[in-house]
């Protein structure tokens, strides 16, 4: 798995080095959002959840990664902590 993070530069031409490379999942985040790609045969296409932990949605992680932006950063930790705990596999 691959996460990028568009800071300054769009990282979404980098995609094709990553199928050349086999990697069958990126996170990519742009500040705003959190969109997941899963490779199927070149190009990847957006997914709804993480090929490992079905339950980890672009939303929630979305979610998660907006609160740390306007709380304190443990706080935040611990709501995940608990959304997991409340979410079995």
């Amino acid at each position: 798995m691959v996460v990028e993070v568009d800071v300054h530069h769009e990282s979404l031409s980098k995609f094709p080095i990553y199928a050349a490379l086999n990697v069958p999942e990126i996170w990519h985040y742009d500040g705003q959002a959190l969109t997941i790609y899963h490779f199927r045969q070149d190009p990847y296409i957006r997914a709804e959840s993480n090929l490992a932990l079905p339950l980890l949605t672009g939303s929630t992680l979305t979610e998660f990664l907006s609160r740390s932006r306007g709380e304190d950063q443990y706080e935040t930790l611990l709501a995940f902590e608990s959304w997991l705990e409340a979410h079995p596999r």
